[in-house]
């Protein structure tokens, strides 16, 4: 009797190996629909700049404006001098450039810019993509 009482017993035992390979293999049933938009999102995710506080979105104000006569890098280099401007982006397509600001402060300069390269412009933040639809009454 001293002998069993000197050995402690295991209450609970550690799960078998069956049951862990088991739960790794569990997953959430979703529609193939639902699974094609997270792979979608998966794939489409940006990364994303921790130092980045705000976007500023520069748009030719002048009806028939664009920026397609001006290379990329003429456009970036006149907005890269400011300070706390991280990075830049230049889509001739949709006529517009972006600016991304390190600070709330270094963000209103670039929403202060009427004219970019002789072209008259209208800076603005991104309308977010999370707002309501429609009029509210």
């Amino acid at each position: 009797m001293s002998s069993a009482a000197s050995d402690p017993v295991p209450v609970v035992s550690a799960p078998s190996a069956s049951l862990q390979e088991d739960e790794v293999a569990f997953q959430v049933v979703q529609s193939r629909a639902a699974q094609r938009r997270a792979r979608r999102l998966d794939s489409a995710a940006l990364l994303v700049n921790p130092e980045v506080v705000g976007t500023v979105l520069l748009r030719p104000s002048a009806p028939g404006g664009s920026f397609r006569g001006l290379p990329r890098l003429t456009l970036a280099q006149a907005l890269s001098g400011r300070p706390g401007v991280a990075d830049i982006r230049v889509n001739h397509k949709r006529n517009i450039v972006a600016a991304d600001a390190t600070s709330r402060e270094c963000l209103e300069q670039p929403l202060a810019v009427t004219v970019l390269q002789g072209i008259p412009v209208v800076a603005q933040e991104p309308a977010d993509p999370q707002g309501g639809w429609g009029a509210s009454g």
